[in-house]
């Protein structure tokens, strides 16, 4: 190689190197990319003016959309896309709706619609129809409380500015140790629980951990998550607290007339047998299974008004009376908790209530007197966590 080929070659390794390196070196300034400031839906705040819209009586997301220019032929296509997302007839009269106009154009081809607290539906016609859902990641708080009862659940909770969704889950994990349709004055509880909230608003809560102190009894209950991740009770011997049967049909509520041998018919005006237990509430508050079976009976009485039937096994049965609608047909299989129908006044009734039946092999009996079989406890595999999540809750629960 000739000296002038040998000055070329290393001219040009210099150049490499050099170009190579020059990055190393601090050359030139390094632009970082603007942050763009979104709102919790996702939407750009700065090219966007969100306008909170309330729905009105009769109208729709079609009308709604056709009031804000939205295209006809966009419109036409909202009911099928929005389908697998969210089905646009459950937006009711009084809904918020966000609205959002282009800064710049000031058409609106943005929508949002909180469908729950935490799930949202966006509909979204800037460059074609786009729908989809997206979640608002509460703030979750652990909470301790504890209180003396002088009235009722409720009032004790409210009284320690507690939500009443937990007066609710306490009375179902306690369902069977602890008569709340006779609580005694002096009863107390501690309980330790999460609290999800967004904007201070809670949205769910959800008890790890309670004490009740019934009648000078104490009944604890410990949160384990299960393999399909609900939650279930048990006892400090891990036995569940959950029965084979919910106690009442209804949420917590309040008993109009037990069960009785000997009860004067508000109707009929005389001393007759009253084989159920009534639970008063609102006309059309849901009506639930409280265990797994199969419908026998869904139909009207002259008595009885609308009525479910439900057979659980060869030994139980229950039946639902007094229903303003049923919502289930004769040989439909239901689960624990299913809605079976609505409270309501029909047949011989004097206000809105559930008669509810409970048959063990055959013969009619008090449900709330009856000694029910718990479901299954802890296993062996789980016992040892279980143990030890026990022991970190035994503190916060000494009343």
């Amino acid at each position: 190689m000739n000296r002038k080929w040998l000055r070329a070659l290393l001219c040009t390794t210099l150049a490499l190197a050099v170009v190579i390196q020059a990055p190393n070196l601090g050359e030139g300034p390094t632009l970082a990319k603007p942050t763009v400031e979104r709102d919790r839906y996702g939407i750009e705040m700065h090219a966007y003016q969100r306008q909170l819209y309330t729905v009105e009586p009769r109208e729709t997301l079609a009308s709604i959309l056709r009031d804000h220019n939205v295209a006809a032929k966009t419109i036409a296509r909202v009911g099928s896309d929005t389908e697998p997302v969210f089905d646009v007839r459950k937006i009711r009269a009084g809904s918020s709706l966000y609205v959002y106009a282009d800064s710049a154009t000031g058409s609106t081809p943005i929508f949002v619609y909180p469908a729950e607290p935490t799930r949202y539906v966006v509909f979204d016609f800037r460059d074609s129809v786009a729908v989809y859902a997206g979640f608002i990641k509460p703030t979750v708080t652990r909470k301790e409380t504890r209180a003396i009862i002088s009235q009722s659940l409720y009032e004790a909770l409210d009284a320690v500015d507690a939500s009443t969704d937990l007066a609710m889950q306490m009375a179902r994990i306690f369902a069977w140790q602890v008569d709340f349709y006779r609580l005694n004055k002096g009863d107390q509880f501690s309980v330790v629980y999460e609290e999800s909230s967004i904007d201070g608003s809670v949205t769910a809560v959800e008890v790890l951990a309670a004490r009740f102190q019934h009648g000078g009894q104490d009944y604890d209950a410990y949160g384990f998550r299960q393999d399909d991740g609900t939650m279930g009770y048990y006892d400090a011997e891990g036995n569940a607290l959950k029965r084979q049967f919910l106690r009442a049909p209804l949420e917590y509520t309040r008993i109009s007339s037990r069960y009785s041998r000997r009860r004067f018919h508000p109707v009929q005006k005389r001393f007759k047998p009253h084989l159920g237990t009534d639970f008063a509430a609102p006309y059309g508050t849901p009506i639930v299974a409280t265990a797994e079976g199969v419908v026998v009976a869904a139909g009207y009485g002259s008595a009885n008004g609308r009525y479910v039937k439900i057979r659980h096994s060869e030994i139980y049965t229950t039946g639902y009376l007094h229903m303003s609608r049923i919502a289930v047909k004769r040989n439909q299989r239901v689960r624990q908790g299913d809605v079976i129908g609505y409270v309501g006044n029909t047949g011989s009734a004097t206000g809105p209530h559930v008669c509810y039946r409970f048959w063990q092999r055959g013969r009619q009996v008090d449900p709330l007197e009856l000694a029910l079989p718990p479901a299954t406890p802890i296993d062996a595999k789980g016992r040892a966590l279980f143990d030890a999540l026990r022991e970190t809750y035994e503190s916060s629960l000494t009343l």
